[in-house]
């Protein structure tokens, strides 16, 4: 293969799991250089052992703070790189939602990431912001009106009246709010899913955010200013030991 057809590596900032990422980048060095191998890694990296990444990338070991950044060292990661893979270790390897959503909005705070990557970023941001979904919810009223001044009023507890702007472009922005044929916001789906493609993170941060906000309204407002309800789910013990693996 000539130099001048060499595939291009692998660019971080498209993965969301750091495993895969590091599949592809192996995979890259194999096909560029010949010598190239998991123990000539291990040496690059400073590892004693000689299949450290193969067990990374299967899953079967985890990577630490101190090994994170070997790893980046050895594969030659720029500093932007790296901030982003070093994120995506934390974020894959967090044990609670909390730590999950803390630390992929650090990762959509990366300028790079931002640039490339404008509509996961506003994607994200629809689903961390709990206003954001109120907002498409209030353009299906009568009574909308398309003004950030205006919105913010409506809402109780709403950030300032920038971020609602942000909201309300990236909701045009993902296609969630369209225009009718005299130019007015309306909802271009009745229902949405969140899908595969949102983050985890995001969402479960939406999640905690509308619970807060239900627990709340209960000393915040009258009992005919608010509605509470609750469900029962009643599963089989086969069921609850699936759902708790």
């Amino acid at each position: 293969m000539s130099r001048d057809h060499l595939p291009s590596a692998p660019d971080v900032f498209g993965f969301a799991d750091y495993r895969e990422f590091l599949k592809a980048l192996y995979q890259h060095h194999k096909k560029t250089s010949m010598d190239f191998s998991y123990r000539r890694f291990s040496e690059l990296a400073g590892f004693k052992s000689p299949n450290i990444l193969k067990l990374v990338i299967d899953g079967k070991r985890n990577l630490t703070p101190r090994s994170s950044a070997k790893v980046a060292r050895a594969f030659r990661l720029n500093e932007e790189q790296t901030q982003f893979f070093n994120g995506l270790v934390l974020v894959n390897q967090a044990k609670t939602a909390h730590e999950r959503a803390k630390h992929a909005a650090d990762l959509f705070r990366i300028e790079t990431f931002r640039r490339l990557y404008p509509l996961k970023v506003a994607q994200h941001d629809i689903y961390a912001n709990w206003f954001a979904i109120a907002i498409r919810e209030m353009v299906a009223s009568p009574a909308f009106k398309e003004d950030a001044t205006w919105i913010a009023k409506q809402l109780y507890g709403a950030p300032d009246v920038e971020a609602i702007q942000a909201a309300l472009d990236n909701l045009f922005k993902l296609g969630l709010l369209e225009r009718d044929s005299k130019g007015r916001a309306r909802q271009r789906e009745t229902n949405i899913t969140t899908g595969h493609e949102v983050d985890s993170g995001a969402v479960a941060a939406f999640h905690r955010q509308m619970i807060e906000m239900g627990s709340t309204s209960i000393d915040r407002f009258k009992r005919f200013e608010r509605e509470v309800s609750a469900s029962t789910l009643l599963v089989s013990e086969e069921t609850f030991q699936k759902l708790k693996a």
